[in-house]
């Protein structure tokens, strides 16, 4: 019996490991001060790409706490391996959600993506121009898209 549980247990393994390679999609979040996150303190998230040849969608994520939002305006700065850059401004559609509860909300930032350079993008993030209190985290979702979809 012992020699049973511990190939079930090698093979759970395995299984998790393989579909842990297979995975369509990365969300990569940080932190940002709910008490208050102003515009000149953008959260930086950093994505590793080593895939230049596949099609990507990029969502925006969003995590808060209790607080309602009118549209919530975003700043986000792209930085390329090679130091290219754009700054594009995004807009979420009102949030809104009982107190004391947390929420995540998405938009799409970009669909059809491909990411020509290996190495480090970076994403820098950051209130539009006012300070956003109950915001706790913001982050990326970069899916890999199959052909046909999206």
């Amino acid at each position: 019996m012992p020699r049973t549980g511990f190939l079930t247990a090698v093979a759970a393994l395995a299984t998790v490991v393989m579909c842990s390679c297979l995975s369509r999609h990365t969300e990569l979040m940080t932190e940002v001060n709910p008490a208050g996150w102003h515009p000149g303190k953008p959260a930086v998230i950093t994505y590793d790409n080593d895939d230049t040849l596949s099609r990507r969608t990029i969502d925006l994520l969003v995590r808060y706490r209790g607080n309602k939002f009118g549209p919530l305006d975003l700043d986000i700065t792209t930085l390329t391996p090679d130091t290219l850059t754009l700054t594009e401004r995004v807009t979420i559609a009102g949030i809104a959600q009982d107190a004391g509860a947390y929420q995540e909300c998405e938009a799409r930032y970009r669909t059809g993506v491909v990411l020509l350079q290996k190495g480090n993008y970076s994403f820098k993030i950051a209130p539009a121009s006012v300070r956003l209190k109950g915001v706790t985290a913001v982050g990326v979702r970069i899916s890999r898209q199959d052909d046909g979809q999206r």
